[in-house]
């Protein structure tokens, strides 16, 4: 049975607040077979004082019940608690995960849902001419998904700026609570994967907000460089300056003048 890291995480906590002990003992008494309905489980840690909800019970309580024969045995809570079981309990795990489920699409009627993603990420109110833009065939949109839910969301154009062809990373970014599980990294993989294949690009640029230091150390990681700062750029957002980031392809000029360009968030 597939269950998702969060369900699982959950579960760990909700059945360790219940207690081993507690548990063992009440699955030992219920019957001769050492085990509890569903629903019996369900509202044993209800009555406990772990903070939870039936709704969320009801979930927790699937995850433990492997075989979905509607009882919870000895066996089963055991494997909830043990540290062998399939939870992902580390970084290195759930990027794992993120990777496997990350399916990067370009459906065009989803695009609310960027809209939605960005106005979590990023402190600027996008007006409806720019998710206009995102539909453009020209332009690059995909969005990342974890367990069916987009989490991330990314938007770059080409752009011909003194007859070299460049690409522009409109928006890139992904929820609070799935950073640093390598989705911004696989986002901007997918970017650099687009400008090996279409080798007439000869770099990358993008703005970021001068006082984004986690986004300027994120960029420097992966060769972006900052080229120049743009006063005013934001409009109603403090600061309103902005870093002009620009990485150069291998084999490309040093042709890095994209001043001229004249783009607004």
């Amino acid at each position: 049975m597939s269950i998702s890291c969060s369900v699982l995480a959950f579960t760990r906590s909700a059945v360790f607040s219940f207690s081993d002990v507690l548990g063992r003992r009440m699955l030992r008494r219920c019957d001769c077979d050492e085990r509890l309905s569903c629903e019996q489980f369900r509202d044993a840690i209800l009555y406990s004082r772990f903070k939870t909800s039936k709704a969320e019970m009801d979930l927790v309580v699937k995850a433990i019940d492997h075989n979905q024969d509607g009882f919870v045995d000895l066996a089963e809570f055991l494997h909830a608690l043990s540290v062998d079981s399939e939870m992902i309990t580390d970084d290195k795990k759930i990027a794992q995960e993120i990777e496997k489920q990350l399916n990067l699409c370009s459906c065009k009627e989803k695009y609310p849902v960027e809209e939605r993603i960005n106005g979590i990420v990023f402190p600027v109110n996008y007006n409806a001419r720019f998710y206009e833009d995102v539909l453009s065939t020209t332009n690059i949109a995909k969005f990342a998904y974890f367990n069916d839910i987009v989490v991330g969301a990314m938007c770059c154009r080409i752009l011909l700026v003194n007859n070299e062809k460049k690409l522009y990373i409109m928006t890139l970014g992904c929820l609070p609570n799935y950073r640093r599980f390598g989705l911004g990294t696989m986002m901007l993989e997918h970017v650099f994967d687009y400008c090996r294949k279409n080798s007439s690009i000869s770099g990358i640029f993008l703005h970021v907000q001068v006082n984004n230091d986690v986004a300027l150390e994120f960029y420097r990681k992966f060769g972006f460089e900052v080229h120049s700062v743009v006063e005013n750029y934001y409009k109603r957002i403090t600061p309103a300056d902005a870093f002009l980031l620009v990485k150069r392809l291998d084999g490309a000029r040093r042709n890095d003048n994209v001043k001229e360009v004249q783009l607004s968030p």
